[in-house]
This record gives structure tokens, C-alpha cells and sequence, in this order.
């Protein structure tokens, strides 16, 4: 019994380990810019407005996932002139 304890805790204690170092590293090495020319083709796909992002994206795993965001901009529907409906500066979200 105290052998099977052990062995569930270092079960446990490796597995916590690869997961928290996932968390860290997955970031790092993910390059995120790569999808940005696909994000913005469906946003203007979807709501038939132009829509541009800044090269700035980020993606945190810990100790929040997240995503921030640069340069938002979505135009306005034809016929309502060519100065952008929205533009932002830097978005954020995270999820505890």
C-alpha cells in the first residue's frame, strides 16, 4: 500500500511538472503571427467588412491563458464611407 502511494505521488508530481512546463514553454515556440493572414480573412469573410490586425499578437498559457491583441481595425459596410467603424489600439483577454 505504501508503495502504490508513492508511486501515485510521483505519478502525480511528474505529470503536474510536464504540464506546468508545457504551459511555459508552448508559447515560446508557437508562432502565432503565422495565423494572423488567415484570422483576418474570416473576420472579413464573416461580417463583409475589410479587417486588419497589427503584427503584435500574443498568447499566454501561464498563469492565465490569453491573447493580446494590436491595430484592430474593421471597416465600415459600402456605403458608408471609408473611415473605419472600429479601431483599437490593444485588446486583452484572459481567462482564470
Amino acid at each position: 500500500m505504501v508503495k502504490f502511494l508513492k508511486r501515485a505521488i510521483l505519478t502525480i508530481g511528474i505529470l503536474a511538472g510536464l504540464t506546468i512546463g508545457a504551459a511555459l514553454l508552448v508559447p515560446m515556440f508557437v508562432d502565432v503571427g503565422k495565423y494572423l493572414p488567415d484570422i483576418e480573412a474570416m473576420v472579413t469573410r464573416q461580417t463583409g467588412r475589410s479587417f486588419s490586425m497589427g503584427d503584435d499578437i500574443k498568447l499566454s498559457l501561464f498563469p492565465r491563458a490569453g491573447i493580446r491583441l494590436s491595430d484592430l481595425t474593421l471597416g465600415n459596410p459600402d456605403g458608408f464611407g471609408e473611415t473605419p467603424m472600429i479601431t483599437v489600439k490593444s485588446f486583452e483577454a484572459r481567462v482564470k
